[in-house]
């Protein structure tokens, strides 16, 4: 038996570009977080079920957690939330991976930020 593809929820809308690190859905949609191992893991059936919610592109992107987790690195000594876990750097290479690495296309262009990305997403949406 094997088991479900599972996904995290990048989030597009709420990861700013002087942020060091890519920002992540908590479990059950609740809040935000970015160390993998506190970050919300969703199967493919509930992503799919609502993909305007979950993979929209301008807010969110379900990435399959084997993604990020190839990218990830430890957090950087004395970074917010404490010492330990892994996180993934918000560079324009890993938001490469990402944005091919969704569940489907999404229905917005997504515009992710970081150091270098083209100032053109307005968060207020």
């Amino acid at each position: 038996m094997s088991e479900e593809q599972q996904y995290f929820i990048v989030s597009v809308k709420w990861t700013e570009r002087r942020q060091p690190y890519i920002t992540l859905w908590g479990h059950d949609d609740s809040g935000y977080r970015a160390r993998l191992e506190t970050s919300g893991r969703y199967g493919y059936e509930r992503v799919i079920s609502n993909p305007s919610y979950y993979n929209n592109g301008y807010h969110t992107l379900a990435v399959p957690c084997s993604a990020l987790e190839e990218m990830a690195a430890d957090v950087k000594p004395g970074w917010l939330d404490g010492d330990g876990g892994t996180w993934v750097p918000n560079t324009k290479a890993n938001w490469d991976v990402i944005l091919k690495s969704a569940i489907c296309s999404p229905a917005r262009e997504p515009k992710p930020r970081y150091r270098g990305a083209p100032r053109s997403h307005d968060r207020a949406a």
